[in-house]
C-alpha cells in the first residue's frame, strides 16, 4: 500500500497550471485546490480527500465519492474496527488486509434516504448492523431509483 507521505510532488509547472485552470476537489462541497501530490486521485482530490483513499490508507473510494466520509468507527456505537481482535486476526498482520476488512465492516449512511444526495451533512458512518436497521426503520429501501 502507497502511503501518502511517501507520494512525491508535482512539479512547479503542473501546480501553476492547476492554478491557472482553477481546477479544485470534485468531492461535493470541497473547493480546495488539487492536491500537491503525485498518485491515486492527484488529477480529482484536494490534499484531505487524497488522503482518504484507500490505496493510500484511507478508507475511502474515489469511483464512490460518499465513501470519503466514511470514518474509522460507528457513529452510533462507537464499533472501531481496526481493533477488533477477529478483523487484526483476519488481516494476519498485513496492513492493507487490516484496511479492507475494516472497511468492509463500516458503511456511509445518507441520512436523509437520498444516495444522490452526499452533502457531507447528509452522510454517517455506521457498522452494518446500525446501517440495516436505519434503512429498514426508515424504508430507505423505497427511496432507492
Amino acid at each position: 500500500m502507497l502511503r501518502w507521505a511517501d507520494l512525491p510532488k508535482k512539479s512547479p509547472k503542473k501546480l501553476r497550471e492547476q492554478i491557472e485552470q482553477g481546477l479544485t476537489c470534485t468531492v461535493e462541497g470541497c473547493n480546495d485546490v488539487l492536491t500537491q501530490k503525485t498518485g491515486p486521485g492527484s488529477d480529482k482530490f484536494c490534499k484531505k480527500h487524497q488522503k482518504r483513499l484507500r490505496e493510500v490508507g484511507g478508507m475511502g473510494r474515489g469511483d464512490r465519492l460518499h465513501t470519503m466520509e466514511r470514518g474509522e468507527y460507528c457513529e452510533i456505537c462507537g464499533y472501531t474496527p481496526v481493533n477488533d481482535p477477529e478483523i487484526i486476526d483476519a488481516a494476519g498482520g498485513d496492513p492493507i488486509e487490516l484496511n479492507r476488512h475494516a472497511r468492509s465492516q463500516l458503511d456511509v449512511n445518507h441520512i436523509d434516504g437520498d444516495h444522490s444526495n452526499n452533502d457531507p451533512d447528509n452522510l454517517q458512518t455506521v457498522c452494518l448492523k446500525h446501517h440495516r436497521m436505519i434503512t429498514i426503520k426508515n424504508q430507505h429501501y423505497t427511496k432507492r431509483t
